[in-house]
């Protein structure tokens, strides 16, 4: 069955307390999945702005791929496999939030955010054995 796209609304309704939280299962979820690739996007973006001699990563929709390409270079070029783990991490979790965001059809969506999360501790787990925190 292809997924309720106004869900979104009834979710944001919820979230701001004016609907009940259980009329929308499958938002919550597709939404867990996007929150937690923002959390890890933005994380691993201030992580590589703040490095010396790297150009700031544009504001627009290029940035997603060009800061896991860079991390998985960086990563090959260093010999770091931390930054190459965190760099494809980043980029699986991408896709699962493009699909979270974009398709119509998601089975196993419980699944698929359970995994989303825990790829996103462990995105934030590299970042902080670099260096970073919160």
């Amino acid at each position: 069955m292809s997924y309720d796209w106004c869900e979104f609304l009834d979710l944001a309704l919820a979230l701001q307390g004016d609907a009940p939280q259980s009329a929308v299962p499958d938002a919550a979820l597709r939404s867990a999945i996007s929150r937690a690739y923002y959390a890890c996007f933005c994380s691993a973006r201030e992580y590589v702005n703040a490095q010396p001699g790297v150009p700031a990563l544009p504001g627009n929709a290029s940035a997603h791929s060009r800061l896991a390409d860079y991390l998985i270079l960086e990563g090959q070029q260093l010999g770091n496999q931390t930054l190459l783990t965190l760099g494809r991490a980043l980029r699986q979790l991408r896709m699962q939030r493009n699909a979270a965001d974009y398709e119509d059809v998601l089975p196993r969506l419980p699944d698929e955010a359970r995994t989303a999360i825990n790829r996103a501790r462990a995105i934030l787990g590299h970042l902080q054995h670099l260096g970073w925190s919160r």
